[in-house]
């Protein structure tokens, strides 16, 4: 119903419409055959209904986008990066609380996974100011530490 939609409503505003090609199909198995990545510069990634479902599926695709050579474009990144800040400032207030290493060695699920991660790669960080606390932040840095998740 989604592909309709774009066909019929927003396809047409675009001036190279001939360009685009829409593709329904396991949006994993197309973008790990090399032979058919070939032919896109621009890839544009739907396969989530929110942030809480998709941050799993981006942090897949976002280290599929670091070995290819195209432009990959998110559903609702800004809202996965929000929800990824949201994580990490969970991180800042556990560690006021007195959380150490221990709190984050056992996994029983994919978020767990997740924040054991980026506190392990945030734990030592300083954080002497509020701009330091605002580049840890950005959406550029939060994309640098989600990688290898």
């Amino acid at each position: 119903n989604i592909i309709k939609l774009f066909n019929k409503h927003i396809l047409p505003q675009f001036k190279y419409k001939d360009k685009i090609r829409i593709i329904s199909s396991d949006a994993y198995e197309m973008l790990n055959n090399e032979q058919i990545m070939k032919e896109y510069s621009y890839v544009y990634i739907d396969i989530w209904h929110g942030a809480e479902d998709g941050v799993f599926h981006y942090l897949k695709m976002k280290n599929i986008e670091k070995k290819n050579n195209q432009k990959f474009y998110y559903w609702l990144e800004t809202s996965i990066l929000a929800y990824l800040r949201r994580t990490v400032i969970t991180l800042f207030q556990e560690n006021l609380e007195g959380y150490t290493d221990k709190n984050y060695v056992s996994v029983s699920n994919d978020f767990d996974k997740l924040i054991n991660s980026l506190y392990f790669k945030t734990r030592y960080l300083e954080i002497n100011s509020f701009s330091d606390i605002e580049q840890l932040l950005s959406d550029d840095r939060l994309k640098c530490l989600i990688l290898d998740n």
